[in-house]
C-alpha cells in the first residue's frame, strides 16, 4: 500500500465546503421529491395489510405531500445533509490522520460507523431548533414519526437523547458505513481501478451500494420507527416518562410485528432514496473539480 495515496493537502477548508454543499444539496433535492412515498410508508405501516388504504394514501395524498411545505422541507433536508455528509467526511478524515493510512485501511468500516455516528450526534444538537420551527411551520403530515415523537414530547434534552439513540443514530450509521464498505468491496469484487474507472462504472457502483445501504439501514431503524409510528397514531398516551411509553408500546405491538411492520416498502423506499442521494452526491462532487475520499483509494496503488 502506497503512502502517497493520501495527499492531506487536498483535504482542507474547500474539501469541506464542497462537501457540505453537496451534502446539502444531495439531499435537499432527494428527500422533499420522494417524501410522499416515505408518507405512504408510514400509513401503511399504521395500517398494516390494507392494500385498499394504501391505494388511497397514493391518490389522495401523495401529490399534496410533495407540493405541501416544499420550500421548508427543502431547507430543512439541505440543512441536514449539509451538516452531516460534511461532518463524516471531517470525522473519516480525521482518523486517518491520527491512525495513518495502513491502520485506517483495515478498520475503514469502523471508522465509517463511528464517524457517521459522531456527525449524526453533532448535527442533531445543533439543528435541534430548526427542526422546531420545522414542526411548526410545515403541515402535519410531512412529519416523519420521530419529528413527531420531539414534538409531543416538548424540548427536553432527555427526550431529544433518547429519540437520537433510539432510532436515527443507528439507521444514519448504517447509512453511511455500508455505503462505504459497500462500495469498497464493490471495486474488488468487479475488479475495477478507482482510479482509472469510467463514469458508468463509478455511478452503478454509488447506485447499487447506496441502495443496499439505504435497504439495510431501514431494516435496523424499523422496531424503533415502528413504535415510534404507533406514537402518532394513538397520540401521546398518558402522561408517563418517554422511556415508560416506549416500553410499554413494544410490548403491545409485539415483537413480530415490531420488526416487520411496514418493513417491506419501507425497505425499497429507503433504498430508492439512499441510492439517489448517494449517487448524487458522488456525481455533483465531482463537479467541484475534486472527489470524496475513498478508503479503495488507500487499496490500489
Amino acid at each position: 500500500m502506497s503512502s502517497s495515496r493520501f495527499d492531506q493537502a487536498k483535504y482542507n477548508g474547500t474539501y469541506y465546503v464542497n462537501a457540505a454543499l453537496v451534502g446539502g444539496l444531495s439531499r435537499g433535492i432527494t428527500h422533499p421529491i420522494l417524501k410522499s412515498f416515505d408518507v405512504v410508508s408510514e400509513k401503511f405501516k399504521s395500517t398494516p395489510n390494507s392494500l385498499g388504504t394504501l391505494g388511497k394514501v397514493v391518490i389522495k395524498d401523495g401529490s399534496q405531500t410533495i407540493t405541501a411545505g416544499y420550500q421548508t422541507t427543502f431547507l430543512h433536508h439541505f440543512t441536514k445533509g449539509l451538516l452531516k455528509f460534511s461532518g463524516v467526511e471531517f470525522y473519516k478524515i480525521k482518523a486517518i490522520e491520527i491512525l495513518g493510512e495502513d491502520l485506517a485501511y483495515d478498520y475503514h468500516g469502523a471508522i465509517y460507523f463511528g464517524s457517521a455516528a459522531a456527525s449524526k450526534i453533532t448535527s442533531d444538537f445543533f439543528l435541534n431548533n430548526l427542526e422546531s420551527n420545522f414542526l411548526n411551520s410545515n403541515q402535519r403530515q410531512t412529519m416523519n414519526p420521530i419529528q413527531r415523537l420531539i414534538q409531543s414530547e416538548g424540548n427536553s434534552l432527555f427526550s431529544r437523547i433518547l429519540t437520537v439513540f433510539n432510532s436515527r443514530i443507528p439507521y444514519t450509521m448504517t447509512q453511511f458505513g455500508m455505503q462505504g464498505i459497500v462500495s469498497t468491496q464493490m471495486f474488488k469484487w468487479f475488479e475495477i481501478n478507482p482510479h482509472s474507472a469510467t463514469g458508468k462504472e463509478k455511478l452503478n457502483i454509488s447506485l447499487g451500494s447506496g441502495y443496499i445501504a439505504g435497504t439495510l439501514a431501514s431494516i435496523v431503524s424499523n422496531p424503533a420507527d415502528s413504535i415510534l409510528s404507533h406514537v402518532y397514531k394513538n397520540g401521546p398516551g398518558e402522561k408517563i416518562s418517554c422511556v415508560g411509553r416506549l416500553k410499554s408500546i413494544s410490548k403491545q405491538i409485539g415483537f413480530k410485528e415490531l420488526v416487520l411492520a411496514g418493513l417491506g416498502p419501507r425497505s425499497v423506499l429507503k433504498g430508492l432514496i439512499t441510492a439517489v442521494e448517494f449517487t448524487l452526491y458522488d456525481q455533483i462532487f465531482s463537479l467541484t473539480g475534486s472527489e470524496r475520499f475513498h478508503f479503495h483509494y488507500l487499496h490500489h496503488s
